[in-house]
């Protein structure tokens, strides 16, 4: 069990402990396969492991205690997991709300392995109080790359291509329970390039989101305790406080896939056009930190997929 209790209750908090898993040791050996299994183009395991080892020691070097949850798998389950490509996106896997761990649900059968595997490890981490799993619907499907926590009242979610609104109804009385008042739900284009929220929408600052631009022209459903209600993107924003830095021009999963450290800090892809990114009066002052995670974003993710927070200090 670890030493701390999870708690999130924003994506700026000081990042305390965080969890990853370490790529497939199987490369994608040209394009043809790559195509086959969902990927953007081959891959090197050799330069993938380079690659995270190094945002690893990157983590680890600002005082975050890094996580690898395939180290707690035994040897027979670790041979299966060894084998799935997938599983360095672990951000999919479950969110922390509060001091609750939701688990999740994939969209798709080829990583339902990881998360069965990942939710074993992670029940033994945590206290059976906090750990919650939905009781969903036959078909629900629910990947934490389609949620963000807004702030200490609402919760983002996204119910596209990989979340279902099944299971959203599944999970949002512990949402409540946990103390959020709001969830506000999108409903984004089912693309590739649209595939999670995050790869949409990211916390900037305390103030400030990043956004493409085309998401002001879709209406949240705000589901709240007692009652249901509807606002446009860019108002909702404005509600709770953020102000929407709008790109018309990005690079979808370096752009906008980054990882907070703390309110001043962002983990980025090298790959990230930083000048467009960081082109707001709100930002000049950001610390970027870049780290080389090309191999890596070939299968579809970038830094916020690779890691799951556990634990994220509040903000005062």
């Amino acid at each position: 069990m670890l030493d701390k209790v999870p708690q999130c209750c924003s994506e700026l908090g000081e990042l305390e402990i965080v969890m990853l898993c370490k790529p497939s040791e199987l490369s994608i050996p040209d394009m043809k396969t790559a195509y086959q299994v969902g990927w953007k183009a081959p891959v090197d395991q050799r330069k993938a492991l380079a690659s995270h080892l190094h945002m690893r020691q990157v983590l680890e070097e600002q005082g975050i205690q890094v996580i690898d949850y395939s180290e707690y798998l035994s040897a027979t389950e670790l041979k299966l997991n060894d084998q799935l490509i997938n599983r360095c996106y672990v951000r999919d896997l479950a969110g922390i709300v509060r001091k609750q761990v939701i688990t999740g649900r994939p969209a798709i059968s080829m990583r339902l392995p990881e998360y069965d595997q990942a939710h074993q490890v992670m029940q033994s981490w945590f206290n059976p109080d906090q750990f919650f799993t939905p009781n969903g619907t036959k078909g629900a499907t629910l990947e934490f790359g389609d949620v963000s926590i807004l702030n200490r009242d609402a919760i983002v979610i996204n119910v596209g291509k990989r979340t279902s609104i099944g299971a959203i109804e599944s999970i949002k009385q512990a949402i409540f329970d946990a103390g959020f008042s709001e969830i506000a739900v999108i409903d984004l284009p089912r693309h590739d390039d649209t595939m999670h929220l995050d790869f949409n929408f990211n916390v900037m600052a305390a103030n400030l989101v990043v956004a493409k631009s085309f998401l002001r022209f879709f209406p949240l459903r705000v589901i709240c305790r007692e009652h249901t209600r509807y606002a446009m993107f860019e108002d909702y924003m404005r509600y709770h406080g953020y102000e929407v830095h709008a790109l018309s021009s990005y690079d979808t999963i370096p752009d906008i896939n980054f990882l907070n450290i703390n309110p001043e800090t962002i983990l980025i892809s090298q790959q990230a056009n930083t000048a467009r990114v960081l082109d707001h009066p709100k930002l000049k002052q950001k610390k970027v930190i870049k780290v080389d995670v090309t191999e890596l974003e070939k299968g579809g993710g970038g830094i916020r997929c690779m890691t799951l927070p556990l634990r994220r200090r509040e903000i005062s």
